[in-house]
């Protein structure tokens, strides 16, 4: 499992590619929000530094939650969250749908 300073490392690289890699961060006047479309993460605060801290504390429960789980005791749409999750963590690159990029290995870039 990765620790909590991995997570901001990819949230800080997931926010840099946010549009190209399924994500939208807004500012609405007194609110910030981030929708990540590959992991189907929410959130939205009153400032960009508690957004990211909360995509931070989202991300960190679903690898808490799905990373170390068993397949077995997982549905599928739960065990495509793990793999998804677990790509992020070993790629730390930027998910570009199924048939986004021109190479397998880039394929399978989630986060």
């Amino acid at each position: 499992m990765k620790s909590k300073n991995d997570v901001k490392d990819i949230f800080e690289r997931t926010l840099h590619s946010l549009e190209r890699g399924g994500g939208e961060l807004l500012n609405r006047g007194e609110k910030w929000s981030l929708y990540y479309e590959p992991l189907d993460i929410f959130v939205s605060a009153p400032t960009l530094d508690e957004c990211k801290e909360y995509f931070q504390e989202e991300f960190f429960v679903l690898c808490e939650e799905y990373v170390e789980e068993a397949d077995e005791k997982l549905t599928e749409s739960a065990r495509e969250l793990k793999r998804r999750l677990k790509i992020c963590l070993d790629n730390r690159g930027v998910y570009h749908g199924e048939n986004g990029h021109k190479n397998e290995k880039e394929n399978n870039k989630v986060c």
